[in-house]
C-alpha cells in the first residue's frame, strides 16, 4: 500500500511527463519563446554577471568539484558526501538518457553555445538533485535552528535560480527547466530514502 507521502513524491513526476507531452507535441514552443523575450526585455542586462556566475556553478566541472569537496571533508564525507554524490550521479545518468531519447533541439535564441540536447535541463535537474540531497543529508546532522533555516533556504533557492538562468540565457525552454526541477526533486527524495535504508543495515 502506498503511503500518503509516497503519493506526494510521485506527484513530482507529473510536471515532467506533462512537459514531455508538450515537447513531443510542440504545444509550448511559442509560449516558451515569449517567456524568454519577456525575461530578456525585463531584466537584461542587469542580471548578466550574477546569472553567468550561477549558471557556471551548474556546469559538470563545478558540480564534480563540489562533490569532491564534500567527499574529502572527513567529518561529512560519509554522511553528506556519499549520498549527495550518488544522488547527483543518478540524476546525471537519468538526464543524459532522457535527453538522448527525447532529442529536443536547443532554442534558436541561445545567447551562448550549447551542443547537447535541451530536454530536460541538466542544470535545473542535476542542481535540484544535488542541493536537495545535500539538504537532506545536512539536516540529519545540523541541530541548530538558525543554521538549519539558512541551509534550507540556500539549498532550495539555488536550483530554482540555476534553472532561471538557463531560460535567461536562452539555452533552455521553460518547459525544459520545469521538467528538470521536477525529475531532479523526485530522484533526490527517492534516492535519499533508498540510501538511508541501506545505510542503516
Amino acid at each position: 500500500m502506498i503511503k500518503e507521502k509516497d503519493w506526494l513524491t510521485y506527484l513530482l513526476l507529473a510536471p515532467f511527463f506533462i512537459g514531455l507531452i508538450f515537447v513531443l507535441t510542440g504545444a509550448t514552443e511559442e509560449f516558451d519563446t515569449k517567456v524568454f523575450y519577456w525575461i530578456q526585455n525585463t531584466f537584461a542586462p542587469f542580471l548578466d554577471v550574477p546569472f553567468k556566475i550561477i549558471t557556471t556553478l551548474g556546469n559538470p566541472k563545478s558540480v564534480i568539484a563540489i562533490i569532491v569537496i564534500l567527499l574529502i571533508i572527513p567529518k561529512i564525507n560519509k554522511t553528506v558526501g556519499i549520498p549527495t554524490g550518488l544522488i547527483t550521479l543518478v540524476s546525471w545518468v537519468a538526464n543524459e538518457t532522457a535527453k538522448a531519447l527525447v532529442s529536443r533541439s536547443r532554442p534558436e535564441f541561445m545567447l551562448f553555445e550549447e551542443t547537447s540536447y535541451s530536454f530536460p535541463s541538466g542544470h535545473a535537474m542535476n542542481s535540484m538533485a544535488m542541493y536537495l540531497g545535500l539538504l537532506f543529508s545536512l539536516l540529519l546532522i545540523v541541530k541548530k535552528k538558525k543554521a538549519r533555516i539558512i541551509i534550507s533556504a540556500f539549498c532550495i533557492t539555488m536550483p530554482f535560480v540555476m534553472g532561471i538562468t538557463r531560460v535567461y540565457f536562452g539555452v533552455h525552454f521553460l518547459t525544459d527547466v520545469v521538467s528538470g526541477w521536477a525529475l531532479g526533486a523526485f530522484i533526490a527524495i527517492i534516492g535519499f530514502r533508498i540510501y538511508r535504508r541501506f545505510a542503516k543495515r
